[in-house]
């Protein structure tokens, strides 16, 4: 993206927008992990008024007026993978900054594509988000090889398994590309079926309540198409955990 700006006394083209100097990047992944927002339009906010730093041959200043009217020109938002180690789904920076974009682009009236360039052959492959989303579930969390490679960790087994789900969250609030599908496997495959809940409660108790929420807050903001008779059985699930906390 590129906009003129003032810099001394020529204009010079902004190239490239991130966080303040002092920040490392966006607070979206805390935004989406505590539940703290009421809209999508709120987190497009977020994500602008934090990324709108123009980095400049004078240093950095911000400059989010300027970075709003480039958003408003993107047709493609594009992310490379170029490492097989990681899917979308693995890392909060991908629906961060994917996302963030999308969310933000949006927001402001445009319509874009979202696209995975992936690098990881001989060949370049550009597929569309909602295709790399699906491939990257069934790899991980429906994938019981995967599932009881994390599971032979105590504790941070199930945290893992438990940061994949908030992901997809992440993923449908910023930019609605995880089909519902996926939800109702990820339901199945770890929520309702009774051994692999009993194995993930004994793992790490807290990050089986925190899946339960995630799905059913997946439900209540409209992103996984739910029958009522799951939620109930998940809200109870959830319910008895912490009981059995306490």
């Amino acid at each position: 993206m590129k906009h003129n700006l003032e810099d001394g006394p020529a204009k010079v083209p902004a190239r490239i927008f991130g966080p303040a100097p002092s920040e490392y990047a966006s607070t979206l992944p805390e935004i989406i992990d505590d539940g703290s927002w009421n809209s999508e339009d709120e987190l497009a906010s977020t994500y602008m008024e934090e990324m709108c730093y123009a980095h400049l041959p004078g240093g950095v200043r911000e400059a989010g007026d300027e970075f709003r009217r480039n958003l408003q020109r993107v047709e493609v938002v594009a992310q490379e993978r170029d490492n097989v180690e990681y899917e979308v789904t693995d890392l909060d920076h991908y629906y961060e900054f994917m996302g963030g974009l999308t969310s933000s682009i949006r927001s402001l009236g445009g319509s874009c594509s979202v696209r995975v360039v992936d690098s990881t052959e001989d060949e370049l492959y550009v597929e569309g988000l909602e295709e790399v989303i699906g491939r990257a579930a069934r790899c991980r969390v429906l994938n019981p090889r995967w599932l009881d490679g994390m599971l032979a960790h105590d504790y941070h087994g199930a945290k893992n398994i438990k940061d994949r789900v908030e992901h997809l969250l992440g993923f449908s609030a910023t930019t609605g590309a995880v089909e519902n599908w996926v939800y109702d496997d990820v339901a199945e495959t770890l929520i309702l079926d009774d051994e692999m809940r009993r194995r993930i409660t004994e793992n790490n108790p807290f990050a089986a309540v925190r899946m339960g929420e995630i799905l059913l807050e997946t439900a209540e903001r409209g992103y996984w198409d739910a029958p009522d008779e799951v939620i109930e059985r998940i809200r109870e699930m959830v319910l008895n955990i912490e009981y059995e906390l306490e």
